[in-house]
């Protein structure tokens, strides 16, 4: 039997970590609480499935007669995950932990540190302040944020249309037809409509086209078909949502780019200006009143 050695260890060191874990050990060994409380644990360091863990914390904390040891150590991770990913909960749970745990000193101890930290960080914050919210292998940079900021559109390792919540990680594919080794490709370049319904992404491998897909999944339909040797990609949505603005450029290079404004109510394509051969327009936008391309 093959054994997952790093995560044996981060067991094994969890266990004897001298007064970090207080659990209490019978002739049975640990309890069932307990145990939840390691799986936890390692759904958060190892796996770093930060929204598995937080669900697992939250379980141990409702469960009824669960030890007051396990719950305020699930309590305390509960809110260092939260404050991880940004959350207002972070200040929150922290609170809970000092106001219902008082007899737990050293969690609460932390908890009064780490609380205090948040507040301070929070009154010297002004202008722009940048937190990280996703990283790991499969980070992908081919799509956007949506208008409210909470997702992301972005291209799945598998080649499908994916959203990912930003505060939870949270991921939910919205195509389910992507073969990357093959004709039929995957999806490219993606972009949230103003209304944040909608999704529009490139779609293909050698020849591609556009698609245009609701975020809650019911549809997905061709917005422009494929053109030999030709790859639109989408650039920006109007204002009003009836038009996307694109880049059509060709395969080879050879034959001029062109800025085109596809319909989105029938696919009926405008060009507006034909590029010079080889010469691309990687960054473009509407203005606010669609009058103009920047």
């Amino acid at each position: 039997m093959r054994v997952n050695i790093p995560r044996a260890l981060l067991v094994f060191v969890l266990l004897a970590a001298a007064g970090s874990w207080r659990l209490t050990t019978s002739a049975q060994g640990v309890t069932e609480a307990e145990r939840q409380l390691q799986k936890a644990i390692l759904l958060e360091t190892v796996d770093g499935n930060l929204q598995a863990a937080i669900d697992q914390y939250k379980k141990i904390v409702a469960e009824k007669g669960s030890s007051r040891v396990v719950a305020a150590k699930a309590l305390l991770r509960l809110a260092g995950c939260y404050e991880k990913l940004g959350q207002a909960e972070a200040e929150k749970t922290y609170r809970q932990l000092i106001a219902d745990y008082a007899d737990q000193t050293a969690e609460v101890a932390l908890a009064r540190q780490k609380l205090a930290a948040l507040t301070r960080a929070l009154a010297t914050e002004s202008g722009i302040v940048a937190r990280q919210v996703w990283s790991g292998p499969d980070v992908d940079f081919s799509g956007r944020p949506s208008p409210d900021g909470r997702h992301l559109s972005y291209s799945h390792p598998t080649g499908n249309l994916a959203i990912r919540e930003l505060a939870t990680g949270e991921m939910r594919q919205l195509t389910k037809d992507a073969s990357l080794w093959t004709a039929e490709g995957g999806a490219l370049v993606s972009l949230f409509s103003p209304d944040g319904r909608q999704v529009v992404y490139e779609w293909g491998q050698w020849d591609t086209l556009l698609r245009l897909s609701s975020v809650d999944g019911s549809h997905t339909r061709v917005l422009l078909p494929a053109k030999r040797d030709w790859w639109p990609e989408p650039c920006d949505w109007s204002s009003d949502g009836r038009s996307i603005l694109i880049h059509l450029y060709p395969a080879g290079g050879q034959e001029p780019s062109q800025i085109a404004v596809i319909a989105v109510a029938d696919g009926s394509l405008r060009v507006v200006k034909r590029l010079d051969p080889g010469q691309r327009s990687w960054n473009m936008w509407f203005s606010p009143d669609g009058q103009y391309i920047v």
